[in-house]
């Protein structure tokens, strides 16, 4: 559903935990900035993607784009807890899990994709939910 309000309005945020989210398309790439709710903690342009010309494609990719964004919010902007949180920045994956990188921890591309192929995203996705 928000993928299709993205690509139809250009822009659309999204909060959770203790943080938000905000996506814009331009120039056929979208990017995502952070922010905490309760934080002065404010990061631009945290991740890109780059809009093919098929919009179901898109659709499917923005899923996974926006997966993503949710993890690093989480990371950065948990729910208030006893603990106390240092604020000192702002910290994302090296590589999401929706490159090829991911699989393959940033080296042989040729071993990602045979962990690509035998991984279901179903799996990553459901986890994700239980967050």
């Amino acid at each position: 559903m928000q993928a299709k309000t993205l690509l139809a309005e250009g822009k659309v945020s999204r909060t959770i935990a203790n943080g938000q989210a905000i996506y814009s398309v331009k120039n056929s790439q979208v990017t995502y900035s952070a922010y905490g709710l309760q934080s002065e903690i404010f990061s631009i342009d945290v991740r890109q993607i780059r809009l093919s010309k098929f919009r179901l494609l898109n659709e499917i990719r923005l899923r996974k784009f926006f997966a993503q964004g949710d993890i690093d919010i989480i990371r950065n902007f948990p729910l208030p807890s006893r603990y106390p949180r240092e604020e000192n920045g702002f910290g994302i994956s090296v590589y999401p899990f929706y490159t090829l990188a991911y699989y393959a921890n940033g080296k042989n591309y040729l071993k990602g994709i045979i962990k690509k192929l035998k991984t279901n995203d179903k799996e990553i996705l459901t986890k994700l939910r239980t967050l």
